[in-house]
């Protein structure tokens, strides 16, 4: 398989939505900071131009997407954009007063609408932590959804975490229905793999992905360090593949919960239609 071309003047621009404080009686999300730190890091050190939104509005967030995607990106390699926050069992993303849906973050970069980007990989991570209610996050210090769990029967480490974030076990999924070069990493697993579906129902019920809020969350740090420690010779998907095997080695133990044992695993879907090398500087 080939490699897209990743040798134009500029990486491309990476767009990194933190919502970490909101207006409508969601929880803080305690920790997000150090994801967001560590995340700029290492992008920064792939060459990307690392643009950081904290706490926006709906309203905003869907302006600056659009704002990005009417941009003229013909000496970028790609684009990559990266939300953190909180979601529900309807597929919505918060921003601080509101919900976005997932489909407005990247149908903006699609061709017809960025044909600056056409041909070029376009990668969106997700970081979500489900809400169900107050008296739930009171209770568990949880804001995740659902109650089935995966009780790691056969796990190989177990350490302390104290907020779930959710989902289910992952493997890199090729999916046709998804538009060329696109590439969307989760830390919560999807319940389709129908892209029309996955804009009404975008994540499967009752499994966990956790944020601890000294460290930050599970998924993306464990994410920086593969992309850190990966040889250069590891094209992208490859490198998420660690990712997934790395975490499907753990489970966290929540005290909120009675101690029971709670498993993680990302998801991907992607079209790619080429092999992806980022390489650190």
């Amino acid at each position: 398989m080939r490699y897209y071309k990743m040798d134009h003047p500029l990486r491309g621009k990476a767009l990194i939505f933190n919502q970490e404080k909101f207006l409508i009686g969601l929880p803080e999300r305690t920790g997000t900071e150090f994801d967001r730190n560590r995340l700029a890091r290492i992008l920064k050190q792939l060459k990307f131009e690392v643009i950081v939104y904290e706490n926006h509005r709906h309203q905003r967030i869907r302006s600056l997407i659009e704002k990005v995607a009417l941009e003229d990106h013909d000496q970028c390699d790609c684009i990559l954009v990266c939300f953190m926050s909180h979601g529900d069992e309807y597929g919505n993303l918060f921003g601080s007063d509101g919900a976005i849906r997932f489909d407005e973050l990247w149908t903006p970069f699609m061709d017809d609408c960025c044909p600056s980007l056409a041909g070029k990989p376009k990668i969106f991570i997700i970081q979500v932590e489900y809400w169900l209610s107050l008296c739930l996050f009171l209770k568990f210090m949880i804001s995740c959804r659902g109650s089935k769990v995966n009780d790691g029967n056969n796990v190989m480490e177990t350490r302390n975490y104290s907020q779930p974030d959710s989902t289910k076990e992952l493997g890199a999924h090729y999916n046709s229905s998804i538009p060329p070069d696109f590439l969307f990493v989760f830390s919560t697993t999807h319940g389709t793999n129908d892209i029309r579906q996955m804009l009404d129902f975008v994540f499967i019920e009752g499994y966990c992905s956790w944020r601890n809020p000294t460290e930050g969350s599970h998924f993306l740090q464990c994410l920086c360090d593969v992309l850190q420690q990966g040889s250069q010779d590891e094209d992208l998907l490859s490198l998420l593949e660690e990712v997934s095997k790395k975490i499907e080695k753990e489970s966290y133990y929540c005290h909120e919960s009675d101690g029971q044992l709670m498993k993680q695993m990302p998801d991907i879907k992607y079209n790619l239609t080429k092999k992806l090398k980022l390489h650190i500087h």
